[in-house]
């Protein structure tokens, strides 16, 4: 895949910003396989996330924001349907009782479902 840069020269206002940006440049370039115009992670095979590429100081190139807009609908999806007959456990209830309150509603920004501790 061949990369755009936006920003090949940054002005760092700290040395630790240039070590970190030439890093995520190194990862993306050498930690990443293609397939068909998509970057995959080498280590999970997932999509690499479109900031990773503006992190880096690249245009997000089109096929691949699509690649993984697709990639997170379909996780999304897959977690909804994982979580339709789930009850969330007796630790996980005690977790949220604990951070928001008993006698509170809780509610699952990917699920919609709601929860009365």
């Amino acid at each position: 895949m061949e990369f755009i840069e936006t920003n090949p020269q940054p002005k760092f206002q700290y040395p630790w910003q240039e070590k970190e940006f030439t890093e995520k440049k190194e990862k993306l370039q050498n930690g990443t396989h293609e397939k068909d115009g998509v970057l995959y992670w080498n280590e999970s095979g997932n999509v690499v996330p479109p900031w990773t590429f503006k992190e880096a100081g690249y245009e997000v190139p089109e096929k691949h924001q699509k690649a993984y807009d697709e990639d997170v609908e379909k996780s999304i999806t897959a977690y909804k349907k994982q979580q339709k007959n789930t009850p969330p456990s007796e630790e996980v209830l005690a977790e949220m009782r604990a951070a928001f309150g008993p006698g509170e509603t809780v509610v699952d920004v990917l699920s919609g479902k709601e929860y009365h501790l």
